[in-house]
């Protein structure tokens, strides 16, 4: 996988989030909207694994959605990603599934950590 200076690295908290929608999801459903994608990783797992026909991606930055469309490419995966404040860009769009990997800190705490060098906390 490809990441960039400004773009959030997987945590424990997207394996979880993958693990826990390959427990819930028993059959592929048409759309996935992978909400905060960073670098593409919980929805290239989701998709690797079966569960959508098609693939959305969407992040606060320019950079995560340049690395989710090549780590998707590099992976044989479809994607239309796009830079998105949350659900900002995707107007009149459905979802079967919203896998949503946005950080919920809040801005005071996430400066004082390690984890959120370089990447937005403000969304």
């Amino acid at each position: 996988m490809e990441w960039g200076e400004h773009s959030f690295k997987p945590t424990a908290t997207s394996e979880f989030l993958i693990k826990s929608i390959y427990q819930t999801i028993d059959k592929p459903v048409e759309t996935l909207l992978d909400l905060g994608c960073g670098i593409g990783v919980v929805g290239i797992a989701l998709m690797k694994h079966g569960l959508a026909k098609n693939l959305f991606a969407s992040d606060i930055t320019p950079e995560s959605v340049q690395l989710t469309d090549l780590n998707c490419r590099n992976n044989n995966i479809e994607v239309e990603a796009r830079v998105s404040n949350i659900l900002d860009n995707w107007d009149n769009k459905r979802f079967n599934i919203i896998a949503n990997d946005i950080s919920g800190v809040a801005v005071d705490v996430a400066q004082k950590s390690s984890w959120f060098n370089n990447v937005p906390v403000e969304a």
